[in-house]
């Protein structure tokens, strides 16, 4: 009996509910999901997730937030490491510094990242109010610090180009970390989109190019 209590004092029910939220969420979406849901998949009581969260709405932004503040904490420390040495702030290690942690999250970290990334996936390219807003509250500070470093750092592109090229990037990266198993089908399994270096590469390769046709006469 003792044994049992201690066990269950030991559980952490808030993280063990967020767990489960960002399952239920990445399956169903956020329309889709519920807190009964959400409940069963974390094996706890209905009520807890109201005690420890309040809402669906309250919950669903947490989860979202927890693994964005890493991914974001990650970026905004390999830009800043970049930019403390000039010979190091070159457009691919600035594009390199963008895309790697998304992607090492989606292909490294198992079922918890690609959770999370579909949920990204889901409100970054959503068009309701709830998806702008948390597109803008988790992305814009460290998306800003990102085309400022490229307005800086790659000759005559200028603010509107460094936007855009930030953008392009965010729309390519969307689509590696959806793992949608497209790229093996189309390339009839020559293509791997699960070889993080491999991927992190090409991808930057092509972004870098793309942005330098930016500022090319014409």
């Amino acid at each position: 009996m003792g044994s049992a209590v201690s066990s269950a004092a030991r559980r952490d029910v808030r993280s063990d509910i967020m767990d489960a939220a960002e399952r239920v969420f990445a399956g169903l979406g956020f329309d889709g999901a519920t807190t009964r849901a959400i409940a069963d998949e974390a094996k706890v009581n209905l009520g807890l997730i109201h005690y420890h969260f309040n809402s669906k709405e309250a919950l669903f932004e947490q989860v979202v937030a927890r693994r964005t503040a890493q991914v974001n904490g990650r970026r905004h420390d390999l830009l800043a490491g970049l930019l403390g040495d000039p010979k190091t702030a070159t457009l691919e290690s600035i594009l390199d510094a963008l895309m790697r942690p998304t992607i090492e999250l989606s292909n490294e970290h198992g079922d918890a990242g690609q959770h999370y990334s579909r949920i990204i996936v889901q409100i970054a390219s959503g068009t309701d109010d709830r998806s702008i807003q948390l597109t803008a509250e988790n992305f814009n500070p460290i998306a800003l610090e990102f085309i400022d470093a490229l307005e800086s750092h790659v000759p005559d592109l200028g603010r509107e180009n460094a936007v855009w090229a930030y953008m392009n990037a965010i729309s390519v990266g969307l689509f590696m970390i959806a793992r949608t198993g497209r790229v093996a089908q189309l390339s009839d399994g020559l293509c791997d989109e699960g070889e993080t270096e491999e991927a992190i590469a090409r991808v930057v390769r092509y972004l870098a190019a793309g942005t330098r046709a930016l500022v090319a006469p014409g």
